[in-house]
């Protein structure tokens, strides 16, 4: 078996390249739903919330996603309740953080 000449690595946008050394694998769009049980003041015990956000790819280069600055974000949800801004910024971090990943890991290479 021939062995491997080039590495691969995922990067956090939709347009990959590829030359000898490095075949890229884009991530075109991410989407992660939430939920939650359902607030106080509607519904009923067994309902739960969901708030779902996904990527919308900007066109940009290897350099501006590693900046963390190729994709908008989008939000959908019927209904998510908060008790503050911090609750909505915590689940906007941790998308942000799945999707970036591994971006200290690239700009090292």
């Amino acid at each position: 078996m021939a062995e491997k000449t080039y590495r691969t690595e995922v990067v956090p946008y939709a347009f990959p390249e590829n030359n000898r050394e490095v075949c890229e694998i884009g991530i075109e769009k991410m989407s992660v739903t939430y939920i939650q049980p359902d607030d106080t003041n509607h519904g009923g015990s067994d309902d739960v919330q969901t708030i779902t956000i996904e990527t919308e790819d900007a066109i940009v280069n290897r350099e501006d996603a590693l900046n963390k600055q190729s994709y908008y974000f989008t939000i959908k949800t019927d209904r998510w309740a908060v008790a503050d801004a911090d609750e909505l910024s915590l689940l906007l971090k941790d998308f942000e953080d799945r999707l970036y990943h591994n971006v200290e890991q690239l700009k090292g290479e």
